[in-house]
């Protein structure tokens, strides 16, 4: 007798195989699927790594239309006691390596000013999400642009002069060796890649007021004039104040929106963008996620390998069912404003802001670098 009689005769034998078979074949369409997806969507992806150095010439230009003059320099001596603390802040973390976990991937978000695709432009935008696999919780933490920071191989300056010297590399690189955090990956928009990602979702539902759309025009225009389109498309009624239904162009107003508030309020903006996003997303079938994905990813620059994005593909589901929290760094009462070579540029206590870091992204009782207290700011689920 046969294999095959033998499981014709034994109906418990041939259930078992039925099941084995429709197992298998179900694995094996699963995993063709997934292929497909993954090739298809990792082919729409600009992967750049995005590490060209700049010198002082190329980098001026740029530096100097940033540049933002508050009259005198501070005292001499403050001066010289943030440059010494840069130095000790830079010596003691060459000492420990960066903080980390298995349970916590980082990825840098930055939106540039850029208004050419051949453009660096400026990191207008530098959040870190944190994906806290154990937590289950997204942690967006934004990095105000003035922060005073060592940058490795040009010297001190703010924040977002890194990106200028050294594009998204040295800018990762940076907030690296002046927080001791280790990110894992970038992804990087422009102007209009911003615009074409959410206008791929629809809208972003968000509170503004009358003083807000009055200065959100002139980012509406400006982006107008960019595209040769009529100034006035996109413009916005300040008797509409309230909540508005934003388009891409619109939102992107709102996100660079700096003359309201301080450039904490502006990073709040940009922050409630970024959740507005993610609930749109987690409201949408996974059918339509992946429309989203598809016309999102050729907008994006990325120093993602074929197998890094592979992994988030996998655990994109799951992410989205994650909660979602923001932080601002420097944290409440960590921080004030110096002047330097003319410069308005924020001094920051860098032992209190690494500290807080850590407790806000990191598992608690999992052993990292260092210890202390965080506190966050705004929570979505």
């Amino acid at each position: 007798m046969n294999v095959n009689e033998k499981v014709q005769k034994n109906p418990k034998k041939r259930k078992l195989l039925i099941t084995v078979i429709i197992i298998v074949a179900i694995c094996a369409i699963a995993l063709t699927v997934f292929t497909i997806l993954r090739n298809h969507y990792y082919d729409q992806l600009t992967y750049n790594p995005d590490d060209e150095l700049w010198n002082d010439e190329q980098a001026s230009e740029l530096l100097t239309d940033f540049d933002e003059t508050t009259g005198e320099d501070s005292p001499l001596s403050e001066i010289e006691k943030l440059e010494q603390e840069l130095l000790d802040n830079a010596l003691k973390l060459e000492a420990l390596n960066p903080i980390g976990s298995e349970d916590v991937y980082n990825i840098l978000l930055i939106g540039t000013d850029a208004r050419k695709k051949e453009d660096r432009g400026r990191a207008d935008t530098i959040v870190l999400a944190s994906i806290n696999t154990k937590e289950e919780k997204i942690f967006l933490t934004s990095f105000l642009r003035d922060i005073y920071v060592s940058i490795p191989g040009v010297g001190n300056n703010r924040l977002n002069a890194a990106y200028v010297y050294g594009g998204s590399a040295l800018l990762v690189k940076t907030i690296e060796q002046n927080f001791g955090i280790k990110i894992d990956n970038y992804m990087k928009t422009d102007f209009f890649s911003f615009i074409d990602i959410i206008d791929s979702i629809g809208t972003v539902d968000l509170e503004v007021t009358a003083e807000e759309i009055s200065y959100m025009n002139r980012y509406i225009r400006e982006v107008n004039q960019l595209s040769g389109i009529d100034k006035s498309d996109g413009q916005i009624d300040e008797a509409d104040a309230g909540l508005l239904y934003m388009n891409g162009k619109q939102a992107l107003a709102y996100a660079r929106l700096r003359k309201v508030g301080s450039d904490f309020a502006r990073t709040d903006r940009q922050r409630k963008v970024l959740m507005q996003v993610a609930k749109k997303l987690k409201k949408m079938t996974r059918g339509e996620q992946l429309k989203v994905l598809e016309a999102a990813l050729p907008k994006v620059m990325t120093d993602l390998t074929e197998d890094e994005f592979k992994a988030m593909i996998l655990k994109s589901s799951e992410y989205m069912s994650y909660q979602i929290k923001c932080m601002t760094v420097p944290v409440s009462g960590s921080w004030k404003f110096v002047t330097i070579n003319g410069m308005a540029v924020i001094s920051i206590d860098f032992n209190k802001n690494i500290a807080a870091i850590e407790e806000w992204i990191y598992v608690p009782d999992e052993p990292t670098t260092t210890t202390t207290t965080a506190s966050s700011t705004t929570t979505t689920k």
